[in-house]
């Protein structure tokens, strides 16, 4: 959909401020409305403050001026129409998919059992939460039970690590780096199950892939997960550790049939999910946006 068209599609929110066409742009979240403070960059104050007004200047410019909105959640849906009071009818949803050849690969070499997550460190991930929630898991155990991390080597990992060292949780949390989509599968599917333990979300992309490799899935009693996920996974409160250990013991204690029967109802329901079927829907998006659009309509 190009501008002579009618209107130009934006994949994300850095629509450029000198832009006077019409477009569409895709919100893919608000995590940068909701993660505030030093915690959550590497800059140094000044330049962090700076790139937060320029971020808040060209977010709100794409919001406000484009002429419809694709969001990957009625959640993110619901934030923008809260923070904006725009209009439901200027915001679409087109629900993301995920990558199936990921519930396939090769071994990791991990010890058992163990649960697992797969994502970057930044804060809002919650991975202090985690952390602290296997240390208090095992302080009641009375065998060992392992967190992988699979997450690329950066500052915010070296975070962890040192969080890791300081609440004594070395002996069962293990950081794998980055782990190539051919190793993943075996990654969740081996695993008791896949921690998603985030405070915010757009979608939740890890979680599908996890329950589609044939794990459990435990997650954040986000409003997000609960809309992505349904019945699928074992919620808890985030910003709780105990119920965070309270989740991974119902992992830790289903029965073997159970478990079987519980994986085999999320493969199915995970189907739903695809990219062909999103993108299929924001074609069709951007041809009405498009007919909408075209002079004298």
């Amino acid at each position: 959909m190009e501008k002579g068209i009618g209107g130009h599609p934006f994949p994300h929110f850095n629509v450029p401020l000198t832009f006077r066409g019409k477009f569409v742009v895709t919100i893919h979240d608000m995590l940068m409305h909701r993660s505030r403070g030093l915690s959550a960059t590497t800059l140094p104050a000044p330049l962090y403050f700076l790139k937060r007004l320029g971020y808040r200047i060209v977010f709100d410019n794409a919001v406000r001026k484009s002429y419809s909105i694709l969001a990957p959640s009625q959640s993110v849906k619901d934030e923008l129409i809260a923070e904006y009071n725009l209009s439901p009818d200027k915001i679409k949803v087109t629900y993301e998919g995920f990558d199936k050849k990921i519930s396939g690969g090769n071994n990791i070499d991990m010890p058992k059992p163990y649960f697992v997550f797969t994502g970057n460190a930044y804060p809002h991930k919650n991975l202090q939460g985690l952390i602290k929630a296997i240390k208090a898991l095992n302080t009641k155990s009375e065998h060992k039970v392992f967190l992988a991390i699979a997450s690329a080597r950066n500052i915010f990992t070296q975070r962890v690590e040192k969080l890791i060292l300081d609440t004594g949780a070395k002996d069962y949390v293990k950081i794998l780096g980055f782990v190539p989509d051919e190793k993943l599968g075996s990654l969740y599917k081996n695993s008791i199950g896949f921690v998603f333990p985030s405070f915010s979300e757009g979608f939740g992309l890890p979680g599908l892939e996890a329950l589609a490799s044939g794990t459990l899935l435990l997650a954040s009693n986000i409003k997000v997960f609960r809309e992505i996920y349904g019945d699928n996974a074992l919620y808890f409160d985030p910003k709780d550790v105990e119920s965070i250990v309270v989740a991974m013991n119902m992992a830790l204690s289903v029965g073997s049939d159970a478990r079987k029967n519980k994986i085999s109802k999320s493969i199915r329901f995970v189907n739903k999910y695809s990219w062909a079927k999103m993108a299929e829907e924001t074609l069709n998006i951007y041809y009405e946006s498009c007919n909408s659009l075209r002079p004298g309509k």
